[in-house]
């Protein structure tokens, strides 16, 4: 502050008056820097220069507080309320004065949330971050495919797919002005296991082979239902295991494929018979075509049936172990006897050998019951014989197409024949052909 006087003189007489003026420094702000700030608070960073400063709200959508006081150039602001502010910062001393003004970007910091690591069956899962505040994108971090989001990378709620298997690292970034923040989720893609058990069938013993086709991940079978224990070799995980069971019943087996938390099954039915052993019991030689029985012997519960597979028989009863049989041919007669067991059966054969007939070469034909008739022994097992008897000169004197051992050397019209020797012809009904000489004796 300075003093000035003004002096007036006029000859010897004079007179002065005084002012008083003050010369102040000019202020020149420095309000610092805006900014943009994550938060409700804003530290200002204005540089005095003389004077006295302070700071004052030009603009914003909030009230605003300041801490210590307004006057202190390193203020912390505290606005109530996100959004585009205006500072000024005005330095007077005496009459002069300035002030400057800045901007403060107030924003909401996002908070954003992904979730926990998961498990996913298949190309595709429905991602779940919780959004907040600003815009956000969803991007692939790792992972060994490629990822599309819908409907597109911005949706919070995006349905990403990739196209390999593999365990994939997606973030979730939100940006809000100048603040960001991001979250990240682990998803395992794992693919869905599709099990194919085979086939099961009707097993003939206690063992049956099973043929499951593979698909991802680790399989195992298990038994779901029957009434014995069972056992897979080499183990339960491989699809073609040997299973054994100890007791013969309808049983059910599945086979689970499990791939991370993706799992799928299939069920095959295997219903186990004991198997029969056929016994047709021992060969028989036979002196002659006699009627016999036979004597099979069943192995299970099942049922049996004889079959004639070479020669001749008559069987009373083919489905009977025992039955018995005739009419049988010389020479060889194969007789098969199969067991069936519901779908499982077994055969065995026996042979039934016929040795020999025995054709007389004398009757005596004169009443007294002792070699009266033309008797082949051995022939009345053996179906339709037919014999004809001829004399010296060749001629046909007798025919029996159906000879039932009757014939006591009679001529087709009923005449005894006059004591000789005769010619006979016996053919058999396999058209085999015995023949020779008979003695007519009276």
């Amino acid at each position: 502050s300075y003093k000035l006087r003004w002096t007036e003189m006029n000859g010897s007489c004079s007179d002065y008056d005084e002012i008083i003026v003050n010369f102040y420094e000019q202020p020149v702000t420095n309000a610092g820097v805006g900014g943009n700030e994550c938060d409700l608070d804003f530290v200002f960073n204005a540089i005095p220069s003389v004077g006295s400063g302070q700071w004052t709200q030009i603009s914003g959508l909030g009230m605003s507080s300041f801490f210590p006081n307004s006057s202190y150039p390193g203020a912390t602001v505290t606005v109530n309320n996100f959004g585009s502010y205006q500072f000024s910062w005005s330095e007077t001393n005496g009459n002069c004065t300035d002030s400057k003004i800045i901007d403060v970007n107030f924003y909401d910091q996002p908070f954003v949330n992904t979730g926990v690591e998961r498990d996913m069956c298949g190309l595709t899962f429905s991602l779940s971050a919780t959004a907040s505040v600003g815009s956000g994108t969803w991007t692939k971090v790792s992972g060994g495919g490629n990822a599309s989001f819908l409907p597109n990378p911005h949706s919070s709620n995006s349905v990403v797919s990739v196209d390999a298997y593999d365990t994939y690292l997606f973030r979730w970034t939100e940006d809000n002005g100048t603040c960001s923040a991001s979250d990240e989720v682990t998803v395992n893609f794992y693919e869905q296991p599709i099990a194919d058990a085979g086939f099961g069938g009707d097993q003939c013993g206690l063992e049956y082979f099973l043929s499951a086709t593979p698909s991802a991940g680790i399989g195992v079978w298990t038994k779901i239902a029957g009434n014995g224990t069972a056992i897979f070799t080499p183990n339960t995980n491989s699809p073609d295991a040997t299973v054994a069971v100890d007791a013969y019943d309808s049983y059910q087996f599945m086979w689970i494929e499990l791939n991370g938390d993706c799992s799928d099954n299939d069920l095959i039915d295997v219903t186990f018979r004991k198997q029969p052993i056929a016994d047709a019991g021992l060969d028989i030689d036979l002196e002659f075509a006699d009627q016999i029985q036979l004597n099979a012997i069943f192995s299970t519960n099942g049922i049996g049936e004889w079959l004639v597979v070479n020669g001749n028989a008559n069987l009373f009863d083919p489905f009977s172990p025992n039955t018995f049989l005739n009419k049988l041919e010389l020479g060889e007669n194969i007789l098969q006897w199969t067991e069936t067991n519901q779908f499982c059966s077994d055969s065995d054969e026996i042979k039934v050998t016929v040795d020999k007939l025995f054709i007389p070469t004398v009757i005596t034909p004169n009443g007294d019951d002792k070699n009266e008739f033309f008797i082949v022994r051995g022939s009345d097992n053996l179906g339709d014989i037919q014999l004809t008897i001829f004399n010296r000169e060749g001629v046909e004197i007798f025919t029996d197409n159906n000879y039932k051992n009757d014939w006591n050397g009679m001529d087709r019209n009923g005449n005894k024949l006059k004591m000789d020797t005769y010619f006979y012809l016996l053919k058999l009904k396999t058209n085999k052909v015995f023949k020779g000489c008979i003695v007519i004796k009276r």
